[in-house]
């Protein structure tokens, strides 16, 4: 039960917690192709980039309109925050951002859009007014929305560009996003560019594809010992039924001899051996499974939001839980097999003496 009960926790954790980083790539990245400097894995490799390249990516042909992006830390009271700059309306307009809630008109210069952990951690609703600390003085925003954002642990808001460079003085770009005319090639689009700026510019061109596999690649690499560990608790589950079953036998060879000195052969008790180990297989899946949903919501739902201040969107994994619990019983019924064959091989007279 207990190995179980792990292993549909954490499979769930891991499912809920990859399930939540799909869905906010796919809804606030929807640009064809994205275009940053350095290799794109190390943020120490990562130069800003001059505004005016938006306008030379903007002429290639196969661009139909490019929005450009960057990140910085900002101070929100005594707090450190992460702060994004980019074109809000374009932004809401081409991505359908999963928001908690949001107003009913469109953001302007003066709004912000904020994660989700930035409004539980600070106590801010859609319509309320929160002040930045910028380089030309406090920064009034009105809150527009509350979306669904993993960009940073610290919290994070997104603001207009306008707003950002008047506020800040930045004229610099992180990554511009580029959206591609329909039926463009983005191979074609990503070679033109590297023909215009040429390989010393030091640019990193991801598809929006390439970019959720390498997301995903990294988070079943961060979890691949979590794997590892599953695998570690069915084969003590799996070894508990075997220390079980050989210490019944144990504890009941006067039962067996009587068994088999009524006629019992030693199929049949290899067979109620088997059967036993079944049954205690079945009896732990249930449980296990009943523990395990339980303790994947609370871990999901609680103590996550607790140690991360994100909150994930709880997704149960039935078709791995389902394979599992298969495994599962099968690896219990074969668990019998050697306390069946030691079972079988009590006789009569000498178990009939033991007590």
């Amino acid at each position: 039960m207990t190995g179980l009960s792990l292993v549909v926790c954490v499979a769930t954790m891991i499912h809920s917690f990859k399930h939540s980083i799909v869905v906010w790539v796919t809804n606030t990245v929807r640009a064809d192709l994205l275009v940053g400097s350095g290799d794109g894995e190390s943020p120490g490799t990562n130069l800003p980039l001059p505004r005016s390249m938006g306008d030379s990516l903007a002429a290639i042909p196969g661009v139909a309109r490019v929005n450009s992006f960057r990140m910085i830390r900002a101070h929100f009271g005594d707090r450190t925050v992460a702060l994004g700059s980019l074109d809000l309306n374009a932004w809401t307009t081409t991505n359908p951002l999963v928001a908690r809630e949001r107003r009913s008109t469109p953001p302007d210069a003066g709004s912000a859009i904020v994660a989700e952990n930035f409004a539980d951690r600070f106590q801010v609703a859609v319509g309320d007014s929160i002040t930045l600390d910028a380089p030309s003085g406090p920064l009034r925003l009105a809150v527009a929305a509350v979306i669904l954002d993993y960009s940073s642990d610290r919290g994070a808001l997104f603001i207009d560009r306008e707003t950002y460079r008047s506020a800040w003085g930045d004229d610099r770009v992180d990554n511009f996003d580029l959206y591609l005319e329909p039926g463009a090639s983005s191979a074609a689009v990503a070679a033109a560019i590297e023909a215009a700026f040429g390989k010393s510019a030091g640019l990193f061109l991801v598809e929006n594809r390439q970019l959720r596999q390498r997301i995903l690649a990294n988070v079943d690499n961060t979890f691949a010992i979590v794997y590892a560990l599953e695998a570690i608790a069915l084969a003590i589950a799996v070894l508990g039924i075997v220390n079980t079953l050989v210490a019944s036998i144990l504890d009941r060879r006067r039962e067996l001899g009587l068994l088999r000195a009524v006629g019992a052969t030693r199929r049949q008790i290899g067979r109620l051996f088997i059967l036993e180990a079944a049954s205690m297989g079945l009896l732990g899946i249930f449980l296990g499974l009943v523990a395990g949903v339980l303790l994947s919501w609370l871990l999901v739902n609680v103590i996550q939001f607790q140690s991360t201040g994100w909150r994930f969107l709880y997704r149960f994994p039935f078709v791995m839980v389902a394979a599992t619990s298969l495994v599962t019983l099968v690896a219990a019924a074969l668990a019998g097999w050697y306390p069946a064959r030691l079972g079988a091989k009590t006789w009569g007279a000498g178990a009939l003496q033991y007590e």
